[in-house]
């Protein structure tokens, strides 16, 4: 049975809630959550700290994550501390070590994390003598679609650092539950039809995001000339209604634009899939050919 879960862009917000330090586990104690088949378990933490009197860091993290011992749970949950400990700062450096013990145990990691974060905050803090600033950083790791053969999960951040507003990111992953392979583009789109999906998305982008309704047309909207638009950094999330494109912030447009998206119905793409990911999303038909 699949499960259609809905996904939300990180907005701004103030986590006024957030005062000390508290992690808390699936409220549901002794109670597994299933979806499609996998084990899930819930992990919430939330800190701050405050420097130099007049600074003041926030940090809310929250995931779910599989607790089965399949291919695909060590997947995903290698795939979690991968974007915990890329999410701040520098994405080349780690911000902590990532070991298969650490890997083994979600709610460490994320604690962790967390403690990373405020770690380098405070670094930040001790130099801004006489300075004030506050930072806010929420984090969300969910499922968002569920189906018998893969499921997708989503990285959420906001992190606010001063001026004049913060910045999110989205980052999906879709995991094949046969033996946990992650698609990304390179293994989701042939070589030699990458630039018909991107007439494709194109098409899809004015037709979806840039409407009347929007405010903006695509030569207002776009920071690139729509000829020179590639595949997203961000990888393919697919979900019952497709394949999900989304350009993160900047990448080809304006902040006041947000992050331009579109859906491809899997029919109008189901050629220019690789094998690997023909056999994930859509095994039947797969099998049939």
């Amino acid at each position: 049975m699949k499960k259609k879960g809905t996904f939300t862009l990180a907005a701004a917000m103030l986590i006024s809630s957030m005062a000390g330090c508290g992690v808390k586990k699936n409220d549901r104690a002794g109670e597994e959550i299933y979806s499609s088949g996998m084990a899930l378990d819930s992990v919430e933490i939330y800190d701050s700290i405050t420097a130099n009197g007049n600074c003041k860091a926030l940090c809310k993290i929250s995931v779910m994550y599989p607790t089965g011992n399949a291919l695909v749970d060590d997947s995903v949950r290698a795939w979690i501390a991968d974007r915990l400990a890329y999410s701040y700062e520098d994405n080349s450096t780690s911000a902590f070590t990532i070991t298969p013990e650490l890997q083994s145990n979600v709610p460490a990691m994320v604690k962790l994390a967390c403690d990373s974060i405020l770690s380098s905050s405070r670094r930040d803090f001790d130099s801004m003598k006489g300075f004030g600033i506050n930072y806010t950083f929420d984090y969300t790791i969910d499922t968002v679609y569920t189906a018998p053969s893969y499921i997708t999960y989503c990285f959420n951040s906001y992190c606010y650092l001063g001026g004049a507003h913060g910045g999110a990111m989205f980052q999906p992953a879709t995991f094949s539950k046969a033996d946990g392979t992650m698609l990304t583009w390179d293994n989701t789109i042939k070589c030699d039809d990458e630039q018909a999906v991107i007439a494709l998305i194109k098409r899809e982008l004015a037709n979806q995001f840039f409407t009347p309704e929007s405010g903006w047309t695509m030569d207002e909207g776009l920071l690139v000339s729509p000829d020179s638009i590639k595949l997203p950094v961000t990888p393919p999330l697919f979900d019952d209604d497709g394949l999900v494109v989304t350009y993160q912030q900047y990448e080809i447009s304006p902040y006041a634009v947000g992050m331009p998206s579109c859906v491809l119905p899997l029919d109008s793409i189901a050629g220019d899939l690789t094998p690997t990911a023909r056999a994930i999303v859509m095994p039947d038909d797969s099998e049939a050919r």
